[in-house]
């Protein structure tokens, strides 16, 4: 037994160190496995579609855990299906207007109705709940909890113990699911926990065809790269299409400028710098982008860096400032940018044509949701939180369907 506890031990990290490499050295190779759409996302697709086929099979052939067996079929479809959104983006399917309006992410899975992408009260929870029932399933994995005569009569009759191989994956899993850095681990998290389930449905077709388990090591490892392989394989296959590839870089510049924020909030900043500096390569005339390059460059200790990318951005608005005066947007971008150089006069100066312009917007235009948006924008810089809330609320109230609004009405309620 502790051999194998062992064995799994170094297999977990492996894998663990494989992710931590990535990490620190290699941002973007990072996001690439861990984003959506992409590897891990994948691996985990083809792990549960393994785990489910093996649990079926197990399921139609003997009558003891069959009730349990079936049940982990459900769950594996369950979970492909929302991994997947239901084939949503594979298929450019048409949203339908329930998950439109109450589903931030605007896809077609359940699971973000009740955790979404932000942090909740619910959401938490059902981490923790998510976390003991790991630590619970490493106690149920070693023969000391039979010690329980409960627990002894649950693995007769209803459901056999995974290996003892899978300790150490269902800590670490546990661990990361806590998200202490805030940096995707849950992705990671959730690898670990759809490989524990591929290697506990691969040990029970095996222990039923009394064929020996003493080889986990390579098994795992098999399966992890085979389905690292398809991973890869399906990735390369769905950048041949236009429509899915643009969906996927649109994603990803997403998750690059979340993890620039993210490596700057623990101090490592050349991470940070590097993910800005991919998506200033892409596009140089984001005024949010050069305000976050100074920013990084100024506490790094770089003046010349700082002041160079912060002229960039006020050059830049100030350019669009001439025929788009009115527009609540400039202002506050200008406000933004002066105020990081400490120009406050300045800053000032557009953040009262900013209210003046929102005012004005919804006088002239009390149906329009984007001139509440805009009013409710303005409200959070001054630190109105519960006006802020207010507009947003309004926004959401005119166009129900807008994204956009119910992700700012969302966040500001959450803060």
């Amino acid at each position: 037994m502790n051999r194998q506890i062992a064995i799994g031990t170094a297999l977990c990290g492996l894998v663990l160190l494989v992710v931590g490499v990535l990490f620190v050295w290699f941002p973007v190779l990072y996001l690439l496995f861990t984003y959506e759409d992409r590897v891990v996302e994948w691996m985990q697709v083809y792990l549960l579609l393994i785990a489910g086929g093996l649990f079926f099979y197990q399921a139609s052939r003997q009558h003891s855990y069959r009730l349990f067996f079936m049940l982990m079929v459900l769950l594996c479809f369950y979970v492909v299906g929302e991994e997947l959104s239901w084939g949503q983006r594979l298929f450019g399917m048409q949203v339908p207007e329930l998950f439109l309006r109450h589903n931030l992410q605007q896809e077609i899975n359940l699971h973000n109705f009740i955790v979404g992408p932000y942090d909740t009260f619910i959401k938490r929870c059902s981490e923790w709940v998510l976390v003991f029932l790991l630590v619970f399933s490493a106690f149920y994995a070693h023969s000391f909890s039979t010690r329980l005569k409960f627990i002894k009569f649950v693995k007769l009759r209803f459901a056999p113990p995974p290996p003892v191989f899978l300790i150490s994956f269902f800590i670490a899993a546990a661990l990361l699911e806590l998200r202490l850095l805030g940096v995707n681990e849950a992705e990671i998290a959730e690898l670990l926990i759809t490989f524990s389930v591929a290697v506990y449905a691969l040990f029970c077709w095996r222990k039923k065809r009394e064929l020996q388990n003493n080889n986990l090591f390579w098994q795992g490892s098999f399966l992890l790269i085979s389905t690292l392989i398809l991973a890869l394989l399906t990735m390369m296959f769905m950048l041949q299409f236009p429509s899915l590839q643009a969906g996927m870089d649109a994603r990803m510049n997403v998750g690059k400028k979340k993890f620039a924020q993210r490596y700057s909030r623990l101090g490592m900043m050349s991470q940070s710098t590097g993910l800005y500096f991919d998506l200033y390569k892409q596009d140089a005339e984001q005024p949010w982008l050069l305000r976050s390059l100074a920013e990084n460059h100024r506490l790094t200790g770089d003046e010349e860096g700082f002041n160079r990318f912060n002229a960039q951005a006020i050059a830049l608005d100030l350019g669009h400032y001439i025929s788009r005066s009115n527009e609540v947007e400039i202002n506050l971008s200008l406000f933004a940018s002066y105020i990081q150089s400490e120009q406050r006069g300045q800053a000032k100066k557009y953040l009262k044509r900013a209210v003046q312009n929102a005012v004005e917007q919804i006088n002239s235009s009390p149906d329009s949701a984007d001139a509440f948006y805009w009013l409710g924008r303005v409200y959070q810089i001054v630190g109105e939180k519960k006006l802020a809330i207010q507009q947003f609320e309004q926004a959401v109230k005119l166009n129900p369907d807008g994204v956009i609004y119910r992700r700012a009405w969302y966040q500001a309620a959450q803060l």
